[in-house]
């Protein structure tokens, strides 16, 4: 059939003359369409891409020329047969060409390049790069404007498909535009991935916030991907060529509003909220935390609301993320485990939680990690050794009735507001307070802004005489002072009392706490074993607290609990104290009682060793256990001593343990700083099992204990104590001895 039609092989295709004095000239577009183009003596139609093979297409063809030429009637004939043309093999005749290839391989060639290469082409026409995770990412010129996509993300490939389908329509296409096969798609993304890295520069990504050569860049998530500007001596608006910095839109982003400036835009804010016109401090501090939000480098302390039913926890919650990362989804339930977890954080700016009853013993650890920084790893999904790695610090909000957070170490980051009841008479409908909070969202988050500008400029000649748990937070948000009038030392004040209020709430909460305090009572120091001490603080609660869960049910359990409560009974003017009598000696627990003018005396001996920049960076670095144990000399009475700044390191690197090494190394720091907070939560897991445990080691015990249900077993008792699976192996030793009791 090739042979019974003349064609010719030209640079832009291969020109066919059929009857009536009718020439086709095609041309290779993708594995399954061509373009035509159709002529009869100087009468010329627009060229066409289809599917020759397709009948449809055809028809259309001779449908579009019988309008224009004289003479069709063999026309739909003559291009099946170019279609069985283009795919038949040529013949040995045909010159060196042939060798087995058809027409339609030779139509390639005139083209030259296939939809891989063309998609390749045109993804290359973006800024390709990855960040320091080697993630692939592009930034795109979309209208105007520029925008930046994980290369794997919708957005990314509906540019990429949008850029195939112009790119057909100026060729001459039209009607049914065809779009790549998903097939080409992915084989166009993965070369266009290695070309992001090794051929791309290097680009950290950001979300909401970013700080570059001493300005922060706020994203305002607008559809021209518009950036607010903030240096020490002003804020403005630029454009996204004019931004320096990444940023990623993630889902459920919305826009926050353009600000402007007007004079006392803050106090438009506190009319909104439910706080008490008598409670300044409460205000003060709210402002604080908003400013530090909007500050891309933490640590940031968690905010929590707490009040009775009725007192608009959740609306003051609403309002607050939506001033600095507004989103679809304002509020999130409790997450299942620490991966839920790192997910929400890399994923929104300010994580909100709702209606929180109980924080769970690791979700509190991980909030801990999450505000002044911590990782967690997991194994990547369909792999065996490569792991998925998430490092996050961000703000958090949690709102709940009564006592929301009651371990020490939380209490020690945290901002507690309480809000008053919200009587009958002065309630409003929610939709006004949003209509009013629109009005006025612009000029408040100008007021912040503001503020975020004057805490540029007076950060580096701020200085405190006393610096507290989150020494960095204190040092930004008394900076940020100036720009809402505020008399200087405000915020230290406002912040000193709800310390107080902290330390207080954790020794209420729990009863150890308050059998110390009574049993101290009159005394200068006591000094014994762990069982003495067990003994005689049990002496200090009523029967029937004893017989709870609430009591540590063992001496190396109540240990554990002293050594989280340091802190909090240190602001008390109690010491808390492990020594070992000569080596190999027994570990005596001492309880002391710290005078006031010694306790005032020493932290003035320790303040005077360091200046308040070594202070500040030691203060919040938690990567760095030796800096931390110095970090107690800057710790006064209401706060926190050096073994909670140990502590810190030693959860942040727990949370990344998944081979055996990182277990033993966690096991051995957690003894030689005497810290039982793993050892008191399966100690008491063990000791009253739940019937599941029970049943499933019983089976397991009968059988001789094999891996293949040993192993499964302690996974299960990891994520029921830890909210992971991967410190299975910490618990594997404590399953074993409990396997022995049952059998």
């Amino acid at each position: 059939m090739a042979n019974e039609l003349n064609y010719e092989v030209r640079d832009d295709g291969i020109l066919f003359t059929l009857r009536d004095n009718i020439n086709a000239l095609v041309a290779y577009r993708t594995t399954v369409r061509h373009r035509v183009e159709l002529w009869q003596d100087e009468k010329l139609l627009p060229p066409d891409v289809g599917d020759l093979s397709a009948a449809s297409f055809r028809k259309r063809l001779t449908k579009e020329a019988a309008k224009v030429f004289e003479e069709v009637s063999h026309l739909e004939e003559d291009l099946g047969r170019v279609a069985v043309a283009l795919g038949k093999e040529m013949e040995a005749e045909e010159g060196d060409k042939a060798n087995g290839k058809t027409l339609d391989d030779l139509l390639k060639g005139t083209d030259g390049e296939s939809d891989i290469e063309r998609l390749v082409r045109y993804g290359s026409e973006a800024e390709l790069f990855h960040d320091p995770e080697d993630e692939p990412y592009a930034t795109v010129e979309v209208d105007g404007h520029y925008e930046t996509w994980p290369l794997k993300s919708r957005g990314y490939k509906n540019w990429l498909r949008h850029t195939y389908y112009v790119a057909q329509k100026e060729d001459g296409g039209e009607g049914n535009l065809g779009a790549p096969r998903t097939q080409a798609l992915n084989d166009a993304l993965a070369q266009l991935e290695a070309k992001c890295q090794f051929e791309g520069p290097e680009h950290k990504v950001h979300v909401r916030a970013a700080q570059r050569d001493g300005a922060i860049y706020i994203d305002l998530a607008d559809d021209e991907w518009r950036a607010v500007e903030v240096t020490g001596a002003d804020w403005r608006v630029v454009s996204s060529e004019e931004t320096p910095v990444k940023f990623k839109r993630t889902r459920g982003m919305l826009p926050l509003p353009v600000p402007v400036k007007e004079e006392g835009a803050d106090r438009r804010l506190r009319a909104l909220l439910n706080i008490r016109e008598d409670d300044d401090d409460s205000w003060y501090l709210l402002l604080a935390w908003l400013v530090q939000t909007l500050r891309p480098q933490g640590p940031y302390p968690i905010l929590i609301l707490q009040g009775e039913q009725g007192s608009a926890k959740s609306t003051v919650e609403r309002l607050l993320k939506a001033l600095v990362d507004p989103s679809t989804a304002p509020l999130r339930t409790m997450p299942r485990n620490e991966h839920d977890l790192y997910i929400a954080a890399t994923s929104a700016w300010v994580i909100a939680f709702d209606n929180i009853s109980r924080l769970q013993p690791w979700l509190s650890d991980a909030l801990c990690r999450l505000s002044t920084g911590g990782g967690f790893s997991t194994r990547t999904l369909y792999e065996n050794r490569e792991q998925e790695l998430f490092d996050a610090m961000r703000p958090v909000i949690l709102n709940g009735i009564s006592d929301v957070a009651s371990r020490p170490d939380l209490l020690d980051r945290a901002i507690i507001i309480t809000l008053p009841r919200i009587e009958g008479d002065e309630r409003r409908p929610e939709t006004e307070v949003w209509e009013e909070f629109d009005r006025c969202r612009p000029a408040i988050f100008g007021a912040l802004l503001s503020a975020l500008s004057a805490a540029l400029r007076k950060l580096p000649h701020t200085e405190l005489e006393k610096l507290p748990r989150m020494a960095d937070f204190a040092l930004w948000a008394t900076a940020a002072e100036s720009g809402f009038g505020w008399e200087p030392g405000t915020f230290m004040r406002a912040y000193a009392g709800n310390l107080e209020e902290a330390i207080d709430v954790a020794l209420e909460t729990d009863p150890v706490a308050g059998a110390v305090l009574k049993f101290m009572e009159g005394k200068d120091d006591w000094i014994g074993r762990a069982t003495d001490l067990w003994k005689v603080l049990g002496k200090e609660v009523d029967e029937q607290i004893e017989q709870t869960k609430a009591w540590p049910s063992a001496p190396h359990i109540l240990a554990g609990r002293l050594t989280r409560l340091a802190p909090a009974l240190r602001g008390k003017g109690i010491e808390y104290l492990e020594t070992r009598e000569g080596r190999g000696g027994d570990r005596m627990k001492t309880l002391r009682r710290i005078p006031e003018k010694h306790r005032q005396t020493r932290q003035e001996r320790q303040q005077g060793e360091k200046d308040p920049q070594n202070v500040r960076f030691d203060a919040d670095t938690p990567a760095d256990t030796s800096r931390a144990a110095d970090a107690s000399a800057f710790h006064g009475d209401t706060l926190s001593n050096g073994k909670r700044q140990q502590e810190a390191p030693a959860n942040g690197h727990d949370c990344a343990g998944a081979d055996a090494s990182d277990a033993s190394l966690r096991k051995a720091e957690g003894e030689e700083n005497g810290s039982f907070e793993n050892g008191e939560r399966l100690s008491e897991f063990f000791e009253e099992p739940p019937g599941w445990f029970l049943t499933q080691g019983r089976l397991c015990a009968q059988q001789g204990a094999p891996k293949r249900l040993l192993n499964p077993l302690a996974n299960a008792v990891s994520m029921e104590l830890f909210g992971i699976p991967s410190r299975w192996r910490e618990v594997l030793p404590f399953v074993e001895k409990k396997l022995k009791d049952l059998g």
